[in-house]
């Protein structure tokens, strides 16, 4: 945010986003929430009062769409409600819904001249709703006034009826020339990457073409929060293959498996095991791709660790996403590629940065001799399908000379010198 700057919290709730933006430059933008629900507001302004903010945001109790009018608001979901003609299948059946007014963005901008400049942040969390929010936002998204967008992705864009709108919404934004991006974990620091629809739920983030987002968004290491649950409960194969081949074409990183532990657990003991034997007793290490960070629990006193991932799962993890052009500062005697490659689109362009600030490689990498098939592949999440002859020649093209190359139960353990 700038100095300048509007606000705009569309489904306010309590008013935690807004009272943030508040905050962050007190007296020098303009914040207005949106809350359709009575009781919502009246915790919001409770909120605002004990935090001395009320006259900082502005509150409108009203729900937000594609056009101005009327509408019903059902008792339903973990936020208290959601804007709907008919009642929804799992809505309180106890509960009468509410009758809310509906106001467009476009409509409400228009008829305040005091919002007539400024560029404009925008969070929208509507319970699924957020595609008609945006319909009636058209003139301010053609404007080229709005920055920057926060979008909540939920389980309601599961369902094949809400499945297209959703989509519908996404390439309208990109049409703006908006880059889609998300965290790929909800509460731990991260960084912020291309975003490709998959298996997910949380936020995503629109930015303009001429807005500058930090790629990393970093913060101390909690305790491991876990994952919301999946928008499908079973991610079949060939899902993955379908999810796999989307990435391909957008060149972006799978941050949904790769915020996961879990997904890094298969054959980690025995990659970690294999590469502890050619690490020296005083070598500095750099590990791609850490996962679970098993190298370090069989180094030596005098070695030193840096492992690099998504998701900060410790103290010491340096944040990158390594097929956007993320890679950490440094020099170190070694580096860790253990089960990376197969999940990095340009390959030789990584192996020349690696080179640049690391001697010696040791790299296991499932070759196309060790898992042949394509469709196995790619419901692995492999974005290439390398020979060894194919990976040796892209080590001594970033000038290593391959020292050991040996098939193994997880791959094949490359060691270059």
């Amino acid at each position: 945010m700038q100095a300048g700057d509007i606000f705009f919290d569309v489904g306010a709730h309590f008013g935690l986003y807004a009272m943030g933006a508040a905050t962050r430059l007190p007296g020098e933008v303009r914040v207005i929430g949106f809350e359709p629900h009575p009781m919502n507001v009246l915790s919001a302004l409770r909120q605002l009062g004990h935090n001395r903010l009320q006259n900082s945001v502005e509150i409108v109790c009203s729900a937000v769409g594609a056009a101005p009018g009327f509408g019903k608001l059902w008792p339903f979901s973990t936020m208290g409600n959601f804007v709907s003609a008919e009642r929804p299948a799992d809505a309180f059946e106890d509960n009468p819904p509410l009758s809310v007014p509906i106001l467009s963005l476009d409509m409400f901008v228009d008829q305040r001249a005091d919002l007539a400049e400024g560029r404009i942040l925008l969070k929208i969390d509507v319970e699924g709703f957020e595609p008609e929010v945006l319909a009636g936002a058209d003139n301010l998204l053609a404007s080229g006034r709005v920055a920057a967008l926060i979008l909540e992705k939920s389980d309601f864009y599961a369902t094949p009826e809400r499945a297209p709108v959703f989509q519908a919404m996404i390439e309208r934004l990109e049409g703006y020339g908006y880059r889609i991006r998300w965290f790929p974990h909800l509460h731990m620091p991260s960084a912020l990457i291309p975003w490709v629809n998959g298996n997910e739920t949380g936020n995503l983030v629109a930015l303009a073409p001429d807005f500058e987002a930090d790629p990393i968004y970093d913060g101390p290491a909690v305790d491991y929060a876990g994952l919301p649950p999946p928008m499908q409960e079973t991610f079949s194969a060939a899902d993955q293959v379908l999810l796999t081949q989307r990435l391909i074409e957008a060149k972006a990183t799978d941050g949904w498996r790769w915020a996961n532990p879990k997904n890094t657990e298969d054959g980690s003991d025995l990659r970690a095991s294999l590469a502890k034997t050619h690490i020296q007793s005083s070598d500095r290490v750099l590990d791609l791709g850490a996962g679970l960070m098993k190298p370090l629990f069989g180094m030596r006193m005098n070695n030193t660790y840096t492992p690099v991932d998504l998701v900060r799962f410790s103290k010491t993890t340096v944040l990158a996403d390594l097929n956007d052009n993320g890679f950490p500062e440094g020099e170190w005697d070694c580096a860790l590629a253990l089960a990376l490659l197969e999940h990095i689109h340009d390959v030789p362009a990584l192996l020349t940065k690696v080179r640049a600030s690391c001697q010696r490689l040791i790299c296991i990498y499932i070759c196309q001799e060790d898992v042949g098939e394509v469709e196995v592949r790619r419901a692995n999440g492999f974005f290439n399908d390398f020979s060894r002859a194919e990976l040796r020649g892209f080590f001594e093209a970033a000038g290593w000379r391959v020292a050991v190359s040996a098939t193994e139960g997880v791959g094949t353990l490359f060691v270059c010198e």
